[in-house]
C-alpha cells in the first residue's frame, strides 16, 4: 500500500501527554475494568435479569436449573444469536444537478472504552479489523460529516499496543500501519480497549430521535391524535412475552478487543461517508494477526455461542430493519434451510465460494465452463462484480426498455441464475439486480474502471502520476490549517496568481500564488481566514518556457512543443479543455482528460514553429452566471442555514446547490433571504458539510429583464386580443417533432478485473445476492451457508406495485485491498 505522511507532531506526542505510569499502569488498568464491569453488568445480563424480576426469584436462584417452560426458555437463550440492528443510509449521487446513481451503507453502534464513546461503524465482510479514527487525525476526511472520534485519553481502559499485542510504554514510539481498500487507504496505530456491541443509537442520535418524537407528539395533539411512543413500541417488539420462543438476543456484549486508531484516512472515499469507522468480519487472512481479526477475537473469548454470524440486509423502504447475527443465525430471518458452500482458499481472507455454472434466461454462458470462477461474498458492495470484459456482454442480456416505468425493478427482465459449489443456486431477478433509476439511452453510471488490481509486484508501489508538460515543476503545499502557506521551490519556477486554480481535481477551493522573499506562498481566497484539508498540488512553468509560450490572450492557453521532430506526435498536458486548430505545420487531436496530442507534418526550412497556441473550451451551461461560494459548514446550527452575501444580486435556484462538478453525494436547498443566498443541506439528517459549496446563478438585472419581458409579452396579447375575441391565427411554422427519448433499465454490474489467487474470473456477490438471501458465515468450517431471506421483497406479489415510485437511497465498494505495517519511526 502506498505510504502516506508522517503523522501530525500532535499524536506522535499522544504518548508522552497520556498519564500512564509504567509503576501503576496494570493496578489503574485493573481498577479501571473493575469499574466498567460493575458499570456494564445490569446491561449485559438485562434480559435474564428482568425475567427474574417478573417471577419473583431471587439471586440465588440463577444457581439452579429451571424447569419446564422455564427450562426451555433459557435453553433457547443459551442458543440464541446476539442481534446487531444496522442502519441502511442514502445519498443520492448527482452529475449536472441530477440523480445518477446512489450509495448505500449498513452500519451498528459500538461503545468503546470507558466512560463508552459510541461509534457507528460499517460492518464489512471483505475487511478484517475494527478501525475507528482518531481525535488526532486531521485528515479532511476525519473531519467531514460529523464523524465522532476516538480519544484514548478519556478512556481509562485504552492501552496503547504494537501490532503483536505489547503495551507501548511512555515516552516509547508505537507502530504504524496502512491498510489499503478498493479506492483509498487507511493509516493508523493500536489500541486495546472494551468494546461493546449491541446498542441501537449513539448517544447523539439519541437526542435527536427525542427531539423528533417531541416535535411529532406535538403535532400529533395539535390534530387531536394519539401520539405513538416510537421509543416503548421498539422495546415491546424486542422484548419477549410469556410463551414465545427464545430466537434472538439482543441485550449487550462486551469484551476487550485490539482495534487500529486511524490518523490518517484518505478523502476518497471515505469523507463521504456518514459512518465513523470499520468493524471487518472477513476471514484472518486479511488481519496483521488474529489478535486483530474481529470475530477471532469474539470466539476465542466465548462471546459467540456458536463460530457462526449471519447477515440480513434489506431496502429501508420495506420497513424491515438489517441485522447481523453473532453467534448464529436467526431462524426468523429465512425462508429455507440453509444451504453450504466451502470456502476457496481460507488463507486469502475473503469469504470466496466456487461458482460452478452462470445462466442468463436459461442459457449457460460459457464463461464458468473451465471450472475456475468464483464469487466473494461482500457486504461492501453494492453492485454485482463480474469478471472483465464479461460484465458488459452480461449487461447487454439483462438490460431492457424501461417503457414509462418509475422503478427498473418491477421491470420483466432474464432470470439470472449463479451455481455455487455444494448445491445452491442463487436466483436473482429485476427486483434485486436493477438499478432502481431508468437511464436514458447513450447515459451510463457504471465504472469502466471496476475493481482493479496490480499485480503482485506492482501493488504496494505508489502510482506515479507523469505531467507531460515540458519545463513545468510539480509543486506539493499539502493541507494547512492557516489561510496562507509558503514553501521553498528547489527549482525556479514563474507561477501566475491563478496558478493553484488550475488544479485537476474535484474541489473548489480557490487560491491566490506570491512570492515572498525566496519562497512561494498561496493564500485561499474563496473563504476568508481559512485554512484546507485538501493536498494542494499544481504546476508553474519554469522562467525559461515562460519566455518562450511569450504573452497569452485571455481565454487562450500556449503549448511549448519543444523541439518536435518530423512526423513525431508527442502529447501534452494541459490546464483546461482546449480546442487547437490543424495548422500547415501540426496535426492536433484530443487525447485524455485535458490532454492534447500533436503530431509535426511540416517542418519548415527557415524557422519551426515550437509553441501552439489554443483556445479554452467554453462551459455554455455556466455562460451569463455568476459564481456565489457559499463554502463549508462547520458549525451545528439549529436551523441548518449557511448564508452569504453575493458580491453582486442574484437570483438562485432552488437545486442550485445539486448542479456540482465533484462526486460528494451532499445534497442542497438553495434559498433567498433578504440580499442573502443561503444553502441547507437536505440529506442524510446533516446541518453541516466539509466541501466548499460553490454555486451559480442569475445576475438579478437579467432575471428582472427577462421577467418584465414575458410580462410586456402578456400584455400585449391581452391587449390586442379581447376577451370576448376569437383565438389569434397564428402564421404556420413547421412542425416541431419532438425528440423520441428511450429509456432502459440497467442491471447494477461492475467489472472486476483480478490477478491470482483471486481472479481472474472472480464475482463480486454483492447487494443485489445479499438483499434476496440471508447469508451464514462459519469462522470455524470455513464455508458460507445460503437462505432465501424473509423479506417483504421475497414474499409479496411485485405485479401489485405497478409503475413504482421515484427514490430516497444509496452504493458502495468497501473491500479491503492491501495492508503494510511498519517498525516504529524516529520521530522529531
Amino acid at each position: 500500500g502506498r505510504l502516506l505522511k508522517e503523522p501530525s507532531l500532535s499524536f506522535l506526542s499522544r504518548s508522552i501527554r497520556k498519564s500512564y505510569f509504567r509503576d501503576n499502569l496494570h493496578l489503574s488498568s485493573m481498577m479501571a475494568r473493575l469499574s466498567l464491569i460493575a458499570f456494564l453488568l445490569p446491561a449485559v445480563f438485562g434480559y435474564k435479569a428482568s425475567a427474574n424480576v417478573s417471577t419473583g426469584i431471587d439471586s440465588a436462584s440463577l444457581l439452579q436449573k429451571p424447569s419446564g417452560k422455564e427450562a426451555n426458555a433459557s435453553a433457547a437463550a443459551e442458543d440464541a444469536p446476539h442481534i446487531i440492528g444496522l442502519r441502511r443510509e442514502s445519498v443520492p449521487i448527482y452529475r449536472r444537478g441530477k440523480i445518477a446513481s446512489f450509495k448505500t451503507s449498513y452500519s451498528g453502534v459500538l461503545s468503546v472504552g470507558y466512560p463508552p464513546q459510541d461509534f457507528r461503524v460499517v460492518f464489512d465482510t471483505g475487511s478484517a479489523h475494527i478501525i475507528l479514527p482518531a481525535v488526532e487525525c486531521k485528515s479532511e476526511a476525519c473531519l467531514a460529516n460529523n464523524r465522532r472520534h476516538y480519544d484514548q485519553r478519556k478512556s481509562t481502559t485504552s492501552l496503547p499496543i504494537n501490532a503483536d499485542g505489547s503495551i507501548v510504554h511512555e515516552g516509547d514510539n508505537g507502530e504504524q500501519v496502512t491498510i489499503g481498500f478498493g479506492t483509498g487507504d487507511i493509516t493508523g496505530e493500536f489500541a486495546k480497549d472494551t468494546v461493546c456491541f449491541g446498542k441501537g443509537q449513539t448517544k447523539d442520535e439519541v437526542l435527536r430521535l427525542k427531539k423528533e418524537q417531541q416535535h411529532h407528539e406535538e403535532i400529533a395533539a395539535l390534530i387531536k391524535q394519539e401520539s405513538l411512543r416510537i421509543h416503548d413500541y421498539q422495546e415491546t417488539q424486542m422484548s419477549s412475552s410469556d410463551g414465545m420462543e427464545v430466537v434472538a438476543d439482543h441485550s449487550p456484549m462486551c469484551m476487550e478487543m485490539n482495534m487500529i486508531v486511524a490518523i490518517e484516512m484518505s478523502t476518497v472515499p471515505f469523507k463521504t461517508f456518514k459512518f465513523d469507522g470499520i468493524l471487518g468480519l472477513s476471514l484472518d487472512g486479511l488481519a496483521m494477526n488474529r489478535n486483530f481479526s474481529t470475530f477471532d477475537m469474539l470466539v476465542r473469548n466465548n462471546l459467540a455461542r456458536r463460530p457462526h454470524f449471519g447477515v440480513f440486509l434489506t431496502d429501508s423502504e420495506d420497513l424491515e430493519p438489517s441485522e447481523v447475527a453473532f453467534g448464529g443465525a436467526d431462524a426468523q430471518r429465512m425462508l429455507e434451510p440453509i444451504t453450504w458452500s466451502k470456502v476457496y482458499r481460507p488463507d486469502l481472507g475473503y469469504w470466496v465460494v466456487p461458482i460452478t455454472a452462470v445462466r442468463v434466461d436459461g442459457v449457460e454462458l460459457d464463461l464458468c465452463k473451465d471450472g475456475t470462477c468464483r464469487g466473494v461474498v461482500d457486504t461492501g458492495t453494492s453492485h454485482l462484480g463480474v469478471p472483465g470484459p464479461y460484465d458488459k456482454e452480461m449487461a447487454n442480456m439483462l438490460k431492457v426498455d424501461a417503457g414509462d416505468l418509475l422503478d427498473c425493478r418491477l421491470a420483466k427482465s432474464p432470470k439470472l441464475e449463479i451455481d455455487l459449489d455444494g448445491g445452491k443456486t442463487i436466483e436473482l431477478f429485476a427486483s434485486s439486480y436493477m438499478r432502481r433509476l431508468p437511464l436514458r439511452e447513450g447515459v451510463s453510471v457504471s465504472s469502466e474502471k471496476g475493481v482493479t488490481l496490480d499485480d503482485k509486484d506492482k501493488k504496494n508501489k505508489k502510482p506515479e502520476v507523469v505531467f507531460e508538460r515540458p519545463g513545468y515543476v510539480q509543486l506539493h503545499f499539502g493541507s494547512s490549517l492557516e489561510e496562507m502557506k509558503c514553501i521553498r521551490p528547489k527549482d525556479p519556477v514563474q507561477c501566475p496568481p491563478e496558478a493553484a486554480n488550475r488544479r485537476d481535481d474535484i474541489y473548489g477551493d480557490k487560491f491566490h500564488v506570491h512570492v515572498h522573499g525566496e519562497e512561494l506562498c498561496v493564500n485561499r481566497t474563496d473563504i476568508q481566514n481559512s485554512g484546507w484539508g485538501l493536498d494542494l498540488t499544481f504546476h508553474c512553468p519554469e522562467p525559461w518556457v515562460v519566455e518562450k509560450e511569450g504573452k497569452v490572450e485571455a481565454g487562450m492557453e500556449a503549448i511549448y512543443l519543444a523541439e518536435l521532430e518530423l512526423d513525431e506526435e508527442r502529447c501534452y498536458n494541459t490546464f483546461a479543455e482546449l480546442s487547437c486548430p490543424n495548422t500547415r505545420e501540426f496535426t492536433v487531436r484530443s487525447a485524455d482528460h485535458k490532454k492534447v496530442c500533436v503530431t509535426r507534418k511540416f517542418l519548415p526550412s527557415i524557422k519551426a514553429t515550437d509553441v501552439l497556441h489554443c483556445k479554452m473550451a467554453i462551459d455554455e451551461t455556466l455562460l451569463g452566471l455568476e459564481e456565489v461560494v457559499i463554502g463549508p459548514q462547520e458549525s451545528h446550527e439549529s436551523t441548518g442555514l449557511k448564508c452569504v452575501t453575493p458580491e453582486k444580486p442574484v437570483v438562485c435556484e432552488k437545486d442550485a446547490g445539486n448542479r456540482r462538478k465533484d462526486n460528494f453525494p451532499d445534497s442542497f436547498e438553495i434559498i433567498s433571504q433578504n440580499d442573502q443566498i443561503c444553502a441547507k443541506r437536505m440529506d442524510g439528517g446533516q446541518t453541516s458539510w466539509a466541501l466548499n459549496l460553490i454555486i451559480f446563478c442569475r445576475p438579478q438585472e437579467v432575471s428582472e429583464a427577462a421577467e418584465e419581458t414575458r410580462t410586456i409579452d402578456r400584455e400585449e396579447v391581452h391587449l390586442q386580443q379581447g376577451a370576448s375575441d376569437p383565438p389569434a391565427v397564428q402564421e404556420e411554422s413547421p412542425e416541431v417533432v419532438p425528440e423520441k427519448v428511450t429509456r432502459h433499465c440497467s442491471p447494477r454490474l461492475m467489472a472486476v478485473n483480478l490477478p491470482e489467487p483471486l481472479g481472474p474470473k472472480l464475482f463480486i456477490l454483492g447487494e443485489p445476492v445479499l438483499h434476496r438471501y440471508y447469508t451464514v458465515y462459519d469462522w470455524e468450517e470455513k464455508r458460507v451457508g445460503f437462505s432465501l431471506a424473509n423479506t417483504q421483497r421475497n414474499t409479496m406479489d411485485m405485479s401489485t406495485l405497478g409503475r413504482g415510485t421515484l427514490p430516497k437511497e444509496v452504493d458502495m465498494l468497501l473491500m479491503q485491498r492491501h495492508m503494510e505495517v511498519r517498525p516504529p519511526q524516529l520521530r522529531p
